[in-house]
């Protein structure tokens, strides 16, 4: 891998919300680790992700749209590969890269992008099926299901985490890199309705608009923290007892890190993994964004932080899905195709 360099396309706003960015920092850290080195082009982020990359030791190039300007790029990069994340980033783009002279790595979401010109098509959801991928090149590689789940470094350098307490007094709330749905300010006013013992920590992520808002908001309650922009992960799941959540990559974290999840759907690609982890008895379902209350989370989080057994359960059943060994897999096999 030395002297290879990867080039990541993926963007994040306040509308897409920054999970296609997360995940493919885990693939960048990753093909770090095995010694090359990666730069960045996108058309959107935020300067919190931005100033986020760059302390990765990421090369953040000018932001430029359309498939010309990645096949630019990836001649000037002498890029060995470039990964392609967004569901507005046809495969066009894939083609682009590999006119260029890249091998083309796509994460995808249940066959979402239709067509894929790629050597490696990677979809980390825990309903991945094959059935989603039939227009593929015959070479391409699949790699399905949570063995492939993007996490990144910081979640996973430290190994399993430890077991949960048997209380749960600890509630983290996310709802992903912009909440569109304002659910964080619905979580701030739950509080008053949970146990005086209770802590929450509202993480607000860095293509959120609202953060002063919800600042506001949350002064006076001591036992309220709002966190921007959290470049520790680790330590906010290990710190939490259980967690409310959009259904979104995040929760491939939280099974990793075995936090018990009361997940929402906020958006239409939501449903599938809300009702994937449901079913598989790692999360409880919220609902959808426009239909939660402020109520309808304090009756959650309390009926969750009564239930030690339904807790355990989910913790020891998300650990069972997730190992954190998805990036390092991925990068392994990009280097089966080199």
């Amino acid at each position: 891998m030395r002297g290879r360099s990867l080039l990541v396309r993926a963007d994040a706003d306040a509308r897409i919300g920054s999970g296609h960015v997360m995940r493919c920092l885990a693939i960048a850290q990753a093909f770090q680790d095995a010694g090359g080195s990666v730069c960045w082009l996108s058309s959107a982020l935020p300067a919190a992700l931005e100033a986020r990359l760059e302390r990765e030791g990421i090369e953040v190039l000018p932001r430029a749209a359309g498939a010309a300007a990645l096949a630019t790029a990836c001649v000037a990069a002498r890029a060995s590969w470039v990964v392609i994340d967004g569901y507005a980033l046809g495969p066009e783009y894939a083609s682009a890269g590999r006119g260029a002279g890249a091998r083309a790595l796509i994460v995808d979401d249940d066959g979402a992008a239709g067509q894929y010109p790629a050597d490696i098509i990677v979809d980390p959801n825990v309903f991945a099926s094959p059935a989603g991928y039939v227009n593929r090149p015959a070479d391409a590689r699949l790699l399905c299901g949570p063995d492939y789940a993007l996490l990144r470094r910081e979640l996973t350098a430290a190994g399993v985490a430890a077991p949960k307490r048997q209380s749960a007094e600890r509630v983290l709330c996310t709802f992903g890199g912009a909440d569109p749905a304002g659910l964080s300010a619905l979580a701030i006013e739950a509080f008053g309705s949970l146990s005086q013992a209770t802590e929450l920590r509202l993480l607000v992520g860095g293509a959120n608009p609202r953060l002063t808002e919800l600042q506001a908001l949350a002064r006076g309650r001591s036992r309220l923290a709002v966190v921007y922009d959290a470049s520790d992960m680790r330590a906010h799941l290990d710190w939490a007892d259980l967690a409310v959540t959009a259904a979104g990559g995040t929760c491939l974290e939280l099974a990793f890190m075995g936090v018990p999840a009361i997940v929402a759907v906020t958006a239409d690609n939501q449903r599938r993994v809300a009702a994937a982890f449901v079913s598989r008895g790692a999360a409880c379902a919220l609902g959808e964004a426009g239909m939660i209350t402020a109520p309808a989370i304090a009756a959650a989080v309390n009926a969750l932080a009564n239930d030690e057994r339904a807790r355990a359960g989910m913790s020891r059943r998300g650990r069972e899905m997730v190992d954190g060994q998805g990036a390092a897999r991925v990068v392994s096999a990009m280097l089966e195709v080199s």
